[in-house]
């Protein structure tokens, strides 16, 4: 739902609408005097670095493999854009398979923020 320098497939490279959703609330929130919030789901199942399977990888034919570092590397530059590129957030929730080295990433990198 936002435009990401990581992936082509986002809402304004892949879809016809063609616009930033997220630049756009964000811009409705401060001009509101309202803290913006985010939901950021760590599963992917667009990427085949993307691990563990699950039970809908397996049935869809998804290889078996991957590489979570490479996966974590990908989603920690997503935080990155979105705590950095849409002006003051007040919370971000990333139910997350990896929660200590997501919150000691987030941590370290947005320490105001987390």
């Amino acid at each position: 739902m936002f435009k990401t320098k990581e992936s082509p497939y986002n809402i304004i490279d892949a879809t016809p609408f063609k616009r930033d959703v997220i630049a756009e609330l964000a811009d409705a929130c401060h001009r509101e005097g309202l803290k913006i919030h985010f939901y950021y789901s760590q599963l992917d199942w667009g990427r085949e670095d993307y691990l563990p399977l699950g039970s809908t990888g397996q049935v869809e034919g998804r290889r078996k493999g991957g590489d979570w570092n490479g996966y974590l590397g990908f989603m920690n530059a997503q935080l990155t854009e979105l705590l950095t590129n849409y002006g003051e957030v007040g919370a971000i929730t990333i139910p997350s398979l990896s929660r200590e080295r997501t919150y000691r990433y987030s941590k370290r990198t947005f320490p105001a923020r987390i």
